[in-house]
């Protein structure tokens, strides 16, 4: 509740000059963890994206100041930013870095065997015993937002996919029924393939909103996403994006994870956002930190230090490519994981193979690699110690 003992626990800290930022540093370890490994985090993303917007800081100073002089917090303006992952993990994408437990997709194609402990650890996801995530409280949800609609600037809709998600619809209308749509935001973390949901059809519910933001999950261009995001479609994606640009109340941003491959090639989705400013808002990224094998630094040596020149305007992602591999990941653990998906889509209309799409990864490769008998030393993603 935004008004419960935890919450004002951390509005007190972050008011007092002198606290130690015990509950802080706990809430906020990510963007801690970010800031202090890459210079960089979603919190000073976000800050940079309403950097401009002075009313809304403006609002968000009286409250503080309210808190500050009554201990509760109390607001009559329109400041708060919802967030709602309660609408399931329903995904029709497989995303090799992707948690299992945000995808429905990728819990089927672990069951069927693309699986590695190695990197995703011993977990039910493997064995097909996961729980499915029930959904008993989307309509408490419903009733809660719309109660609180007239003090919402923004919601924000991730999954899973919310587009696909047929429930998540139940509450734009009930927006729109009740007249307060016109003054609310919806952002979707989206991997922008569809659009539609049986009967649903996103660009239908658009033009009710004060704005819509489509935050479309993008770390590659053409057959590069749809190698790591198996089951992408990129000139869908496109397709859609210029759909959307077509509303004036629409924008469309891309936000990509930075990872072993994508880092590979992410210079490429930059670089095509800036030339391109009328279709695509803004670019902005995250690290991949877990899985561990998937993190930048994991690469072989020799690959970082080339790509490090490609991001001379990115300091943190230079920062990410500059840091050793983690002593306890093993390269050839993450090429098995990988090569084990190639097989799973070989002869589907989504086959791909991971070293046509990244062949300077191909001469690290050890097909004689067994990871059960511990045999084979991790020399190839080490070359600099030869």
């Amino acid at each position: 509740m935004r008004d419960s003992t935890y919450m004002n626990n951390i509005r007190k800290e972050m008011l007092d000059p002198n606290s130690d930022l015990k509950t802080v540093k706990k809430t906020c370890k990510r963007c801690i963890s970010d800031e202090k490994r890459y210079g960089r985090s979603r919190r000073t993303a976000c800050m940079k994206i309403h950097t401009q917007e002075k009313d809304y800081w403006q609002a968000i100073e009286r409250s503080v100041l309210m808190f500050k002089a009554t201990g509760k917090y109390e607001f009559e303006e329109r400041i708060l930013e919802v967030q709602l992952k309660v609408y399931g993990d329903e995904c029709n994408l497989d995303c090799h870095m992707c948690v299992h437990q945000n995808s429905t997709t990728r819990q089927q194609v672990a069951k069927k065997g693309v699986w590695s402990e190695e990197i995703f650890g011993n977990t039910n996801y493997a064995k097909g015993e996961h729980k499915t995530f029930s959904g008993k409280n989307v309509e408490d949800m419903i009733q809660q937002t719309v109660e609180m609609a007239p003090f919402i600037r923004s919601i924000k809709i991730i999954g899973g996919e919310p587009l696909i998600m047929k429930k998540h619809y139940e509450l734009l209308q009930r927006l729109i029924d009740i007249d307060e749509a016109k003054n609310i935001m919806i952002k979707y973390q989206t991997n922008f393939t569809e659009t539609k949901a049986g009967k649903h059809n996103i660009f239908n519910y658009i033009p009710h909103f004060k704005l819509v933001s489509m935050v479309a999950s993008v770390d590659g261009i053409g057959p590069v996403i749809e190698y790591m995001r198996r089951r992408t479609d990129w000139n869908k994606v496109i397709q859609n994006a210029e759909i959307c640009r077509k509303y004036d109340n629409v924008v469309v941003d891309f936000n990509g994870l930075v990872s072993f491959l994508s880092v590979m090639r992410f210079y490429e989705v930059i670089d095509y956002c800036l030339d391109r400013p009328k279709l695509i808002d803004q670019i902005n990224w995250a690290m991949v930190e877990n899985p561990k094998h998937l993190r930048v630094n994991n690469l072989p040596e020799k690959i970082k230090q080339n790509l490090i020149s490609k991001y001379e305007k990115w300091p943190d992602i230079q920062a990410a490519l500059r840091k050793p591999a983690d002593e306890d990941v093993n390269i050839q653990d993450t090429f098995q994981y990988l090569l084990k998906q190639d097989k799973f889509y070989k002869g589907t209309k989504w086959e791909s193979h991971l070293f046509e799409v990244f062949p300077e990864l191909e001469e690290y490769y050890d097909p004689m690699y067994n990871h059960n008998t511990n045999l084979t030393l991790n020399i190839k993603n080490n070359e600099d110690i030869l």
